[in-house]
């Protein structure tokens, strides 16, 4: 069976043309309020145990508190985030800066994205609130 060319033009046009509509965006891009809704809960205390550490396992490589990883104890980056001295003392210094992809600082999470708005709040209330051991 021979295929018309005019057809085999038409399937290629309509191919390239699906895949020429397509990009990418990040959420927070398409909605500056993504992250901020839902199950984000930023009111009372934040705790270090319940959020901002799986926060830094989830997304800085610390395992689960485990010594591997990109922030691990026994990393090369030499900033460990793994306890609760670890990440308030690196708190002190550019973290939210890493975190917000801001002030020349090294953008965390290396070779990722971003954290998404809630997140970084949920980080920064911590740090207000005094870096509580709770």
């Amino acid at each position: 069976m021979k295929i018309n060319p005019l057809f085999g033009w038409l399937i290629l046009l309509t191919g390239l043309s699906a895949f020429s509509s397509c990009y990418y965006d990040s959420m927070e891009e398409l909605d500056p309020s993504f992250g901020l809704v839902g199950n984000c809960d930023t009111s009372g205390i934040i705790s270090f145990n319940q959020k901002v550490q799986p926060i830094l396992t989830t997304f800085c490589g610390t395992t689960g508190g485990a010594a591997s990883g990109c922030h691990g104890t026994t990393s090369t980056s030499n900033i460990p985030l793994v306890t609760h001295t670890d990440v308030s003392a690196s708190a002190s210094d550019n973290l939210m800066d890493a975190i917000r992809h801001e002030n020349g600082a090294s953008p965390m999470p290396e070779g990722g994205g971003k954290l998404d708005n809630c997140r970084i709040a949920t980080i920064q209330k911590w740090i207000d609130e005094g870096k509580l051991n709770n």
